[in-house]
């Protein structure tokens, strides 16, 4: 995934961040945090950490994926340079949210299924968003 990660960078980044480069200083120090704005069922934070990794920024996960979070629960907080942060959010923000969506619609429909028969199976699709499917299936 993080080969996917780094082309998804390139792809938001390019050769730059034009604005960030004019207005942040290089230097600057900035601290930042995912929030769930909605309880849901997390997933993609550990991509997210990954995202802000390959800019040279820390992160850390401070709930684990497939765990159920509150509105307001911080799912990640992340250190570094104001424009690795910068560069990061929307690509990280972006996967936490259509993973996280897709993690929870999930596992409210396997609740529904395990009501009606405690054995069923849930099993993988191929709809899903080409480039993202190895996302959308984790």
């Amino acid at each position: 995934m993080r080969s996917r990660i780094r082309e998804y960078l390139s792809e938001d980044i390019g050769s730059g961040d034009i604005t960030s480069e004019l207005v942040v200083p290089a230097r600057q120090k900035a601290k930042g945090r995912i929030v769930a704005k909605e309880a849901c069922v997390l997933a993609g934070a550990a991509e997210a950490v990954q995202v802000f990794e390959e800019l040279g920024a820390k992160a850390v996960s401070k709930r684990e994926d497939g765990s159920y979070v509150k509105k307001g629960d911080v799912v990640v907080s992340v250190s570094g340079t104001a424009r690795s942060l910068l560069a990061g959010e929307r690509l990280a923000l972006n996967i936490v949210m259509r993973m996280s969506g897709i993690a929870t619609a999930t596992r409210g429909l396997a609740e529904m299924c395990r009501d009606v028969n405690p054995d069923v199976r849930v099993a993988a699709t191929r709809k899903t968003v080409p480039g993202f499917r190895e996302f959308e299936k984790r």
